[in-house]
């Protein structure tokens, strides 16, 4: 039977390569430094913290082993396509997690009859797994139609002139790409055409590979990402735009370093060759589309109970209500609407007769509005699931008897996006909480036994030095379990962009200066919190995160091993830190790390 579409969950880069690319920025960039806190060298190469725990876990055991990693579930937008794609009398299959099924993936592309494969892009921020996707599957199936979508290529179309948005698509050498929020509608018509032969002209929301296109990845238009290539110049002179192209071009190199550091890597490498050939790929008009979350659940019968597994990642909303200046999610995800908790009920009816046992909530916002989170816990405390949950957690949105119905609900921790230690810079940031919510929230948080991560932005617009003690004084006088900083990222999709000027920002991403600190400082900053802070735990990024913890405690790691290796981890990152020049890992942390990793491991 032919599937008309094999869509693709979350792809991990290799780590290495990845690692590479960045150092190559050079090892003072924004980018690397936030990177340069999350690995450790080993044995000649980098390693992440679940990387290393895999490797002491593991490192007796022969032959092939399933590896512990953050992603152990069904990617909750695979699930969601499938659902949705079978309702519409498509048919699909699934590669959930391609770095670890290449052989499955292969022998799909290769034995399969499959008319089109759709990646999906929910946490890329990069071309570079997208970009090794696609020659994957065009090595071993050149017929099937590739079809990328999702918050990578909506952030692009937002950020990039059409011309620039051409050449990446070119760049990554798809057949189509869905620019949407939401981009379902839009992926069953283009399959509805595929099938039928029709054009995908009338098709909104969409670009298309148009029939006169010869070059495929290799052939971008590398010349428009470096204006230091002299081939390049000639090129654009050649074309008769030569400043306008160098115009674009720096835009473009600030605000996608990595993308530059991974062209001119390949065109060092000789992959890639200069074309002052327009990308010919058609864009068609944009328009809204709707999709009910309450029409749309995940239909768990389509899937293997062994897929599922014990624990599924779900959704009870849409967007968010809030706004803040940092982040451009409300914009990306359309209004704020949410699921009635009869609804939900009846989803996690099903979800305890299969088995699950752990539940993460992926609202950014689950506990907004407080009536509606106060009922939800009711309904879980009333019905007895016995699931162990985690979440995101407003600090205030909250109170008391909300935490208090949590923990009698299961909730096993919860992500506490904080952000700042200073009300003055939770101002700036048009957050509606405050330091005294989360001063309040953090201490009954933990005597109902309920772990508390701790997240936040260091070099937003009106931080200085005095604003991150504040935060620093914060983090030691509230103890949450778990904690991180991360370098402010100047994003021009997020509402603080339209305040620059006032702000005196210049650059983005990671690269920027404004009126109070420029991001080298602000790295400064993030090093301090990292070195300094004695009373909570450090989170390494990057294969790490909250819901690691629990996922290892179900695995069979006590959390008093797991804060161990954790430790251990960082304090061999800050002997990184300390001496930039040492590439050995003390003897007494490598032993620290693995003896923490000996457990005994439940599948």
């Amino acid at each position: 039977m032919k599937t008309d579409c094999l869509l693709i969950g979350y792809y991990d880069t290799d780590f290495t390569q990845y690692v590479s690319l960045v150092r190559s920025m050079g090892e003072d960039s924004g980018a690397y430094r936030d990177l340069n806190l999350a690995f450790i060298e080993y044995e000649g190469r980098p390693f992440r913290s679940m990387d290393i725990l895999n490797h002491f876990h593991f490192q007796q055991s022969e032959g092939s082993y399933k590896p512990l990693h953050n992603y152990d579930f069904l990617w909750p937008t695979v699930s969601y396509l499938s659902t949705y794609l079978h309702r519409r009398g498509f048919t699909f299959d699934y590669i959930n997690l391609p770095h670890l099924q290449r052989e499955l993936f292969k022998r799909k592309l290769v034995e399969q009859d499959i008319l089109s494969v759709a990646i999906t892009t929910t946490l890329y921020v990069a071309p570079n797994p997208i970009l090794e996707l696609v020659r994957f599957i065009r090595e071993h199936n050149a017929q099937t139609k590739i079809i990328v979508g999702g918050p990578y290529i909506y952030n692009q179309s937002k950020m990039l002139g059409e011309d620039q948005l051409k050449e990446l698509f070119a760049y990554i050498g798809a057949d189509v790409y869905v620019i949407n929020q939401m981009g379902e509608a839009a992926l069953v018509n283009v399959l509805s055409a595929l099938k039928s032969g029709s054009s995908l002209a009338h098709i909104d929301n969409i670009a298309y590979r148009g029939s006169s296109l010869t070059a495929r990845a290799a052939a971008v238009d590398s010349w428009r990402l470096s204006e230091q290539s002299n081939s390049a110049q000639s090129a654009i002179a050649a074309a008769g735009e030569r400043e306008r192209a160098l115009s674009r071009a720096r835009a473009w190199a600030s605000a996608h370093p990595e993308q530059v550091a991974a062209v001119r890597k390949r065109r060092e490498a000789g992959e890639l060759r200069v074309n002052a050939v327009a990308a010919p790929y058609a864009v068609t008009k944009q328009s809204a589309e709707e999709n009910p979350l309450e029409e749309n659940r995940v239909d768990y019968s389509l899937f293997p109970l062994k897929d599922i597994g014990d624990s599924v990642s779900l959704w009870t909303a849409k967007s968010c209500p809030f706004a803040c200046a940092f982040c451009g999610f409300p914009e990306r995800a359309g209004k704020y609407v949410y699921l009635p908790v009869a609804t939900i009920e009846t989803e996690l009816d099903k979800l305890k007769s299969l088995g699950v046992t752990d539940l993460a909530f992926l609202d950014d916002t689950f506990n907004v509005p407080k009536a509606r989170f106060k009922e939800f816990l009711r309904m879980m405390i009333r019905n007895q699931y016995g699931f162990t949950w985690n979440s995101f957690y407003r600090g205030d949105q909250g109170d008391e008897e909300t935490i208090d119905l949590m923990r009698q609900a299961g909730c096993g921790g919860v992500f506490l996006g904080v952000e700042s230690g200073s009300d003055r810079v939770l101002e700036q940031m048009n957050k509606t909480a405050r330091r005294d919510d989360y001063m309040k929230a953090i201490p009954l948080l933990r005597q109902a036994g309920i772990l508390t991560h701790a997240n936040f932005v260091i070099g937003f617009p009106g931080e200085t030095e005095e604003t991150v003690e504040e935060t620093i004084d914060f983090i030691e006088r509230t103890r949450p379990d778990t904690y991180r900083a991360q370098l402010w990222y100047c994003d021009p999709l997020t509402p603080v962009w339209a305040r620059r000027e006032e702000y005196g920002i210049q650059g983005s991403a990671f690269n920027w200066t404004h009126k109070t600190m420029d991001h080298r400082t602000a790295a400064d900053m993030v090093d301090k919190l990292f070195l300094c802070i004695e009373n909570s735990t450090w989170l390494p990024q990057h294969s790490f995160e909250q819901w690691s913890i629990l996922y290892l405690q179900r695995r069979g790691m006590e959390l008093d091993q797991i804060m161990k290796f954790v430790r251990c981890f960082n304090g061999a990152v800050k002997e990184k830190l300390r001496d930039g020049q040492s590439k050995s890992v003390p003897a007494e942390l490598l032993a620290g790390m693995a003896e923490a990793a000996r457990f005994t491991l439940r599948w």
